[in-house]
């Protein structure tokens, strides 16, 4: 009575874990994927980055702009002449356009154009430094560095996202294998009646396969929990990357797609693995009995 207690506390305690293993290794991941979206959204919105072009006095900035334009596409262009150069300037600084000290501030008309979204930092300044010489354009501005950091964040987030995935799918995949091969070890002597009596691999894979897609669902609905109840636990990093990026990246939002796609995940990953245990274990059963 007791052996037969102990060994269903210890299939109950080893499907639990399989439980929070298989939800974890499906939550993290995606949590993590949906702020990679996120945040590739938000530097889509901004392109690839503003450049201000400050030009010569009387230039016709339409003209300019077709020729800017007649290098690739440009997400939008603003032109200030001088007058509203100076009222930006006197409102970036805080001040009044008349203040002692802007009075008389004469300020080259300035044209900000914004590149489109999806060109890396090389791309970009290639095309940024053929304008520079264009007539008409005194200087330019454009800030180069924070396009690339910018960048570095999505293809860092991609990266961890991708090798955080491999990792705890493995673990939860070797969890679920693991219970399987513990639960065929103790029914050993019953399964081995089982075949003595005709019984084929699928009658017996059948109640490990029901086990298993059942363990499944209970991981998909606990990782859609916490992904539905874990936005808080995104604030702190959102607010890193709007503080270091200036962009305002959006909380990622779950949608049925992707509640659909943790519900069909993880009873296919947990069957599958299901199968491949049960067959190799009963395989291995046979060889051992000498019925190869």
């Amino acid at each position: 009575m007791m052996a037969r207690w102990s060994r269903r506390r210890t299939r109950v305690l080893g499907d639990v874990v399989s439980v929070l293993v298989v939800a974890s290794a499906l939550a993290l991941p995606a949590w993590l994927w949906l702020l990679h979206d996120a945040l590739g959204s938000a530097l889509d919105a901004r392109g690839s980055g503003s450049v201000v072009l400050f030009l010569e006095p009387g230039e016709d900035a339409a003209a300019i702009e077709r020729r800017l334009r007649a290098d690739g596409p440009l997400q939008a262009s603003e032109f200030l002449d001088a007058a509203a150069a100076r009222q930006a300037f006197a409102e970036f600084l805080g001040l009044e356009p008349d203040a002692p000290g802007l009075q008389g501030l004469e300020l080259p008309p300035t044209l900000t154009v914004q590149l489109p979204a999806g060109l890396e930092a090389a791309a970009s300044a290639a095309r940024v430094e053929g304008w520079e010489r264009l007539p008409g354009v005194a200087s330019l501005w454009w800030d180069r560095a924070e396009l690339e950091r910018s960048q570095a964040l999505y293809r860092s987030l991609r990266r961890i996202g991708l090798g955080l995935t491999l990792v705890l799918v493995a673990a939860g995949l070797a969890i679920v294998a693991g219970s399987v091969a513990g639960r065929m070890a103790q029914e050993r002597p019953t399964i081995t009646v089982l075949t003595l009596l005709g019984a084929n691999d699928g009658f017996i894979l059948r109640p490990h396969l029901v086990h298993s897609v059942l363990l499944g669902v209970l991981a998909a609905a606990l990782a859609a929990l916490l992904l539905t109840l874990g936005a808080q636990a995104l604030a702190t990093p959102l607010a890193a990357i709007q503080q270091a990026l200036g962009v305002a990246v959006a909380a990622p939002q779950v949608g049925a797609g992707a509640l659909l796609a943790l519900f069909f995940a993880a009873p296919l990953l947990a069957g599958g693995t299901t199968a491949l245990v049960v067959g190799w274990q009963l395989e291995q059963m046979r060889r051992g009995d000498g019925r190869a």
